[in-house]
């Protein structure tokens, strides 16, 4: 058994900015969703997240340290410094591209224990993400955001508004996004 504590810190990322970077490091389609809802269940979008492991309960004994937007862990060199590399939210993001080009998502726990892809979890990091890679694409192509989703929303309401956008009020600029 481990014990573990964290803390939140830095700048916080949103769901859309977190697609960008992504998508920049080789995420897309589905895997842009995932790479974003994971983000958020293993770091809430905060890029100086960090957590310290423990192989006690008295938590004396550090055994790795989970630091970044995807929560990379180090094992050597411990304790991690401020002026780590991975702090860095590029860095940190393309060293988690190089562990999912090796081991996919099996590394996060948000993945492997299904919280962070569970549309009825806590958080609902899923709905999050997909609105957060819709607005992304939205604002590519110049269209309106989508509202934040109500809390609780279906995924596949959410999935639909941004697709087909059923809100009157977006106007007709929304044909942009729809398929030939």
């Amino acid at each position: 058994m481990s014990f573990s504590k964290g803390t939140l810190a830095g700048r916080r990322w949103t769901a859309p900015e977190l697609a960008a970077l992504g998508q920049k490091h080789g995420w897309h389609g589905l895997e842009l969703v995932e790479f974003v809802a994971i983000s958020l269940s293993e770091s809430a979008g905060y890029q100086r997240a960090h957590c310290e492991n423990y192989r006690d309960e008295a938590m004396t004994e550090i055994y790795a340290q989970d630091i970044g937007l995807m929560q990379i862990s180090i094992t050597k060199g411990l304790p991690v410094g401020k002026d780590h590399p991975l702090w860095d939210a590029d860095k940190n993001v393309e060293a988690a591209r190089a562990l999912f080009d090796r081991r996919g998502w099996q590394p996060w726990y948000g993945y492997t224990n299904f919280i962070a892809t569970n549309p009825d979890k806590a958080g609902e990091y899923i709905q999050r993400a997909v609105w957060g890679v819709g607005n992304y694409y939205r604002d590519q192509f110049g269209v309106k955001r989508v509202p934040y989703p109500k809390k609780g929303m279906r995924l596949r309401e959410l999935v639909d508004r941004i697709t087909k956008n059923t809100d009157p009020a977006f106007g007709s600029r929304n044909a942009k996004l729809r398929p030939e």
